[in-house]
């Protein structure tokens, strides 16, 4: 492949050696190739996620993607693939292909950071197999059919690291369903691309980076390299591409996937392609528009013939860089006549907004001193009111939420202490329930307060020896030992108890 395009680049514009390249790549020894079947695996487990291609572009140039860039579908082969858009753009394609085998694969970029920048990407892709008949064990059919399902959800970011470098990465969901079966995988896919020249593009990508399991089946790792070249002026380009498959586990042999193909720009937007890989040869052709392209391809296979058609559509393009000068002239105009009908305006509403504020400042001087005086002798309600009252009017004055945070904590404090002395007296007064919630009030705001935690475990046990509770009882007060080992009140009540129990089991 390499040889012909050199070829073609040093005889030039001759359009017959244009023609013997198409008849070439078109016409290959077919008994190098290794067919398999629409549908399966390709040999390998779980190859089928990459062994089509993602749009019809790619698959009329034999699925030769991984150095191709600029299209929302180029994420199908490399997650660098999307760099370079310059708009919002999406692409759908469908693929018949054997025994009612199909693929439908969408496809999505956005340039988030502009195509200098960022670029976000969205591939859905669904290989249904065709129907089978559901058995049993014996053959006897069920009576009803079913097929196998592979989704792939692909979520892709690419960056532009330097000039002319590229790199780009893909995490992926797998989904497989079969009759009543089903899986989910995910994995990660990272790749590069480094257009050497405005005429030579190279691409590498690493495919499921994290390994995944589809029931018995794991994914091996993919390394694909790629090469994109033009010639004649964007008239012709070629593409190769070289996959090695499972490359890192040692249970397989290295298994490699060849791919190669071109295309030629007829006229305007229309253009021809051909190509071959390890298991079909193809054609295609692709009308493009300002916005929407069509591509079709057709794969020659020894079973069938498949078929490829994609529509590809973008919008929301991105203005050049004359356009964008213009756009911030016309604005720093449009902002200067406005600057200048609203000055007098601006100042008069500045001038009123400053006395305001002194105004407010004067007012919330005055309060603070009053708010800090109550504060210090210990009036802590006129104190709040008034600090709730400035905080009303600024609600942004920190001296006096500062000041306010004080107040709740010493407030705090002191309901905290009249509350654990209430329970104590509840307690002492043999008033049970009403010592048992005092002491929790207390709790709920102090957790440490470990003198309102014994107060409860002895009123709760209080309460379960008056209802004859006993084993509750000794479950409140080994708990309340816990915190005090040595609370006599705690012990004397479980010696009662004791004897309580000890006297009715001898009855």
């Amino acid at each position: 492949m390499i040889t012909n395009l050199s070829f073609l680049h040093v005889v030039g514009r001759n359009p017959l050696f244009i023609c013997v390249f198409f008849a070439f790549s078109a016409c290959p020894p077919a008994r190098g190739f290794d067919y398999f079947p629409g549908g399966a695996t390709a040999g390998l487990p779980l190859e089928a996620l990459s062994a089509y291609a993602g749009s019809a572009r790619g698959a009329g140039t034999g699925g030769a993607g991984t150095a191709q860039s600029g299209s929302a579908a180029c994420s199908y082969w490399n997650p660098a693939g999307i760099s370079g858009i310059a708009f919002n753009e999406i692409n759908v394609t469908n693929s018949i292909l054997l025994g009612g085998t199909q693929l439908v694969s969408a496809s999505f970029a956005y340039p988030a950071g502009g195509p200098e920048g960022y670029i976000l990407g969205l591939n859905i892709s669904r290989l249904a197999s065709g129907e089978a008949e559901r058995t049993d064990s014996t053959g006897f059919s069920l009576g009803y059919t079913f097929s196998e399902v592979l989704t792939s959800t692909i979520f892709t970011f690419s960056k532009k690291v330097s000039p002319g470098f590229y790199s780009g990465l893909n995490f992926k969901v797998i989904n497989q369903s079969m009759d009543t079966y089903s899986a989910q995988g995910q994995s990660f896919d990272a790749g590069i691309i480094y257009h050497y020249n405005p005429e030579t593009s190279y691409g590498l990508a690493l495919e499921n980076i994290t390994q995944f399991q589809l029931g018995t089946d794991t994914a091996g790792r993919n390394l694909k390299a790629g090469l994109k070249n033009t010639f004649l002026k964007d008239k012709l380009i070629g593409y190769m591409d070289i996959t090695a498959l499972d490359i890192m586990n040692p249970g397989y042999t290295a298994v490699i996937r060849w791919g190669l193909g071109m295309e030629y720009r007829v006229t305007g937007g229309f253009w021809l392609r051909s190509g071959a890989n390890s298991r079909e040869v193809s054609l295609g052709f692709g009308i493009s528009g300002e916005k929407i392209n069509f591509d079709y391809a057709v794969s020659a296979h020894p079973l069938d013939f498949t078929h490829r058609f994609s529509v590809n559509a973008r919008y929301g393009f991105l203005p050049d860089e004359k356009e964008l000068k213009i756009r911030e002239q016309q604005e720093t105009l449009s902002l200067e006549r406005q600057k200048y009908a609203q000055e007098k305006s601006i100042q008069k509403e500045q001038l009123k907004e400053e006395q305001r504020k002194l105004k407010l400042e004067n007012w919330v001087h005055a309060k603070m001193v009053i708010a800090e005086d109550f504060f210090r002798n210990n009036k802590y309600g006129p104190a709040e009111e008034v600090l709730k009252e400035i905080i009303d009017r600024d609600s942004n004055n920190e001296a006096a939420r500062e000041l306010m945070k004080e107040l709740n904590k010493r407030t705090q404090v002191n309901y905290i202490a009249q509350k654990y002395v209430e329970a104590v007296d509840l307690y002492k007064q043999g008033r049970y329930p009403g010592s048992l919630e005092a002491a929790n009030t207390v709790v709920s705001l102090d957790q440490s307060h470990n003198g309102a935690r014994v107060i409860a475990f002895l009123s709760q046990a209080q309460m379960f020896l008056l209802d004859q509770k006993y084993e509750d009882a000794k479950s409140e007060l080994m708990e309340l030992l816990k915190i005090d080992s040595n609370n006599n009140e705690a012990l004397t009540l479980l010696k009662r108890i004791q004897a309580i129990v000890d006297i009715m089991g001898a009855k």
